[in-house]
């Protein structure tokens, strides 16, 4: 894995605990670039993944 896959990954990681400690309509677009320090894209991206992982495994 590359470096930048690994930090990315890390990333989504990240906010998917955010989406377990805080609930998933709690953890927004705003929470994310606050929490990790995120542009507005980036941090959109990882909420996205995040999401589909936390849906994936409520499944």
């Amino acid at each position: 894995m590359s470096k930048r896959a690994a930090a990315k990954e890390a990333q989504v990681r990240e906010v998917v605990a955010l989406i377990r400690a805080r609930g998933y309509e709690n953890v927004s677009l705003a929470v994310v670039q606050d929490e990790l320090g995120l542009a507005r894209t980036t941090a959109y991206n990882r909420l996205v993944e995040a999401r589909a992982r936390v849906n994936r495994a409520a499944s």
